[in-house]
C-alpha cells in the first residue's frame, strides 16, 4: 500500500472501532443495569458485535469497487475489533471501580450464592478462596488483560469466517 491508501484505511479502522466499543460498552451497561447480564440472555451481546464487525468489512469493500482480499477483511476487521474492544474493556474497568463500584460488589455476592447453591458441600474458606480469585480478576490490569485476549479470540473466529464469506478478488490483479 501507498502512503496514499494507508490514511484513509487507519481513519476508517479506528472510526468503526470507535462505533463497535460504544454499542458494545452501551449494551453492556443496559444489560447489566437492567440485571440481564447474569441471565441465559447474556449473549445477546454477541448480535451487533458481529453485524458490525460484518458492517466493517462490507464498507471497506465498497470503498474497493466492490473487492476485497481474505487479507485485507481480516486487517479490517480484527483492527477495528481490537479497537472495540479495548474502549469497551477500558469502559467496564472505569464502571466497576469507579463510576458504580457497588455493582462489582453485587456480582460478588451474586457469585457466592451461586457457588453456595450449586456446590452446598463447600466450606466457607473453599467458597472465600473461590471468591478471591474473582476479586482478583476485577483489578484493573487483570481484567483489561483478560477483557483484551477474550476480544481478540472472539473478533479473530467472528472475522476469519466473515472476511472467508465477502472476500471477492480481482481476475486480473493488474486491473
Amino acid at each position: 500500500m501507498t502512503i496514499k491508501n494507508e490514511f484513509p484505511f487507519w481513519n476508517f479502522v479506528f472510526k468503526q472501532g470507535v462505533i463497535y466499543g460504544l454499542v458494545m460498552l452501551i449494551i453492556s451497561t443496559s444489560f447489566d443495569l437492567l440485571g440481564i447480564a447474569q441471565t441465559n440472555w447474556s449473549w445477546l451481546p454477541l448480535i451487533p458485535a458481529i453485524v458490525i464487525l460484518f458492517y466493517t468489512i462490507q464498507e471497506r469493500k465498497k470503498t474497493q469497487n466492490n473487492f476485497i482480499t481474505f487479507s485485507e477483511g481480516m486487517s479490517v476487521g480484527i483492527v477495528s475489533g481490537i479497537i472495540g474492544g479495548f474502549i469497551s474493556t477500558l469502559f467496564s474497568i472505569l464502571y466497576f471501580n469507579l463510576i458504580l463500584p457497588e455493582r462489582k460488589q453485587a456480582l460478588l455476592n451474586a457469585s457466592r450464592r451461586q457457588i453456595e447453591e450449586r456446590y452446598p458441600d463447600m466450606s466457607e474458606e473453599q467458597i472465600n478462596q473461590a471468591l478471591s480469585y474473582s476479586e482478583y480478576a476485577f483489578q484493573p490490569h487483570i481484567f483489561l488483560a483478560v477483557g483484551m485476549v477474550v476480544n481478540i479470540i472472539f473478533v479473530s473466529l467472528v472475522v476469519l469466517i466473515l472476511a472467508a464469506i465477502l472476500k471477492k478478488e480481482k481476475n486480473n490483479p493488474f486491473e
